[in-house]
């Protein structure tokens, strides 16, 4: 501890450390490139700016498996968002249009998914929000991450134990390890064993300081794009969580501002 500003602390790692520093480091790696990707795409267009453009977006399709992941938790939240601007959409506003224009048209009655998105992605008692706490504490355990989910939305219509699935292998699972949520296109049981590792996207600066002195030039133009501002040896935590819900309400931002066309 302590040293001269500037002096250079070696900080052994055990195993599994290294493992999630090696882990941050691919995943960050990816991440860039893929940006970097995009943005030449961008770049290669011939127009500096329009007022008009068209936008394909290919919806996630539903996932249910013998095993359902961290990865099925957040490709069916997308579709509950889409599925609610579906049914506003669509449903809704031109039933409210068939009838201002006196059309006698039978009406078709949806079910309002809002609550399934609330479990998701309420401040202090949604899942992303009780997985974020998780993965900030010293010693983080997907078992105390499934009671609290549990406890804190025990009442709540959409969420169920994993015995209450119709699955034989999903009501072997223990209640601590998993939970079922009730989409809109079925129940779905999840086990959260890997939940916390899967949405810890923390890289250390340690690291990103190494990347930028790399002699390889693309990789260091990667890292050197994407800021500095961690402190010396501190990790910022931004978790895959919630940076997938903030991408996806600029998605919803901007899927409600335009018209829209189904196929």
């Amino acid at each position: 501890k302590g040293g001269y500003k500037g002096t250079v602390i070696m900080v052994p790692l055990k195993v599994h450390e290294a493992n999630s520093a090696r882990d941050a480091l691919a995943k960050s790696l990816y991440s860039r490139l893929f940006d970097y990707i995009v943005m030449r795409i961008n770049q290669s267009i011939p127009f500096q700016s329009s007022n008009y453009y068209i936008g394909v977006l290919d919806i996630a399709g539903f996932e249910y498996f013998t095993v359902n992941s961290f990865e099925q938790f957040c490709i069916n939240y997308c579709n509950e968002k889409l599925q609610q601007f579906f049914n506003q959409r669509i449903l809704k506003d031109e039933q409210e249009l068939y009838k201002k224009e006196g059309l006698g048209v039978k009406n078709v009655s949806f079910v309002d998914n809002q609550d399934c998105i609330d479990l998701v992605e309420t401040k202090g008692t949604g899942i992303f929000s009780l997985l974020d706490e998780e993965s900030k504490l010293p010693k983080p355990n997907s078992q105390h991450f499934t009671t609290a989910v549990q406890t804190n939305n025990s009442k709540h219509f959409r969420l169920a134990l994993p015995r209450k699935s119709k699955l034989k292998e999903h009501r072997e699972i223990r209640d601590e390890d998993g939970f079922l949520i009730r989409h809109f296109a079925g129940a779905v049981c999840y086990t959260t064993k890997h939940f916390i590792d899967k949405n810890n996207d923390a890289l250390h600066a340690s690291l990103e300081m190494v990347a930028q002195e790399c002699k390889n030039q693309f990789m260091e133009l990667l890292f050197r794009q994407g800021g500095g501002s961690q402190r010396s040896g501190k990790l910022t935590f931004d978790s895959v969580g919630n940076k997938f819900m903030k991408q996806l309400s600029e998605l919803m931002l901007k899927l409600n501002t335009t018209g829209t066309n189904f196929v």
